[in-house]
């Protein structure tokens, strides 16, 4: 289920609340981070047109429009996966970016991988590419190779907070990812905003960017 804090960054739920919907939140299964105040993608009410997209302020188009793009299947990833693909190629960016970043500010690459949200990887680099985010998709595309490399070899990346070993190659690179996705100067909520505002249609229709 997807939960977003108010500055977006996910929380896991407690693991009676996993069976709900996208809708109500984001089921993490790799996670042990204490739950805090969230608010969730609720279900739109009403449809979404171009004269939503638009008349809605730079502070809340970004949480509108991630509750039309969250998937609605429970727990099922090869029908989450068909569903964010047939979306809209706005929305579609809105989830792949937003679900990427929150992942990533809340655990890290690895987090993202390891969760259901990393099969979206490659939509979420195409995404980041289309909105101009030419840095935060180089880091990503240095992480997918070595995720990659990783599940080529068959070695389970382990998580970080074992201090009894040094860290192995992979795990060290993955950090150093992290810390440049964490200081990277683009701010993604910026560009997501100024691709809605010069393509509003393309989160109401199917069609691709020109």
């Amino acid at each position: 289920m997807y939960i977003r804090h108010p500055n977006r960054i996910i929380f896991p739920l407690p693991l009676l609340m996993l069976s709900l919907s996208y809708k109500q939140g984001y089921s993490q299964s790799a996670i042990t981070s204490p739950p805090i105040t969230t608010h969730t993608a609720e279900i739109p009410s009403k449809p979404l047109t171009t004269i939503l997209v638009t008349s809605t302020p730079d502070d809340t188009v970004e949480d509108l429009l991630f509750s039309y793009a969250c998937p609605t299947s429970e727990g099922d990833p090869i029908k989450e996966k068909l569903q964010v693909c047939a979306l809209p190629i706005g929305l579609r960016m809105i989830f792949t970016t937003i679900v990427l970043q929150d992942e990533v500010d809340n655990g890290g690459l690895d987090q993202f991988f390891q969760n259901p949200s990393g099969q979206f990887a490659n939509e979420a680099l195409e995404d980041l590419k289309r909105i101009g985010a030419t840095k935060h998709a180089k880091i990503l595309h240095d992480a997918i190779l070595l995720h990659k490399h990783d599940e080529i070899i068959g070695s389970k990346t382990p998580t970080r907070k074992s201090h009894d070993r040094p860290l192995s190659y992979s795990e060290g690179r993955m950090s150093e990812l992290d810390d440049l996705f964490y200081n990277c100067k683009e701010n993604l909520s910026t560009l997501r905003i100024r691709f809605i505002r010069k393509h509003p249609t393309l989160f109401v229709v199917n069609t691709k960017l020109k």
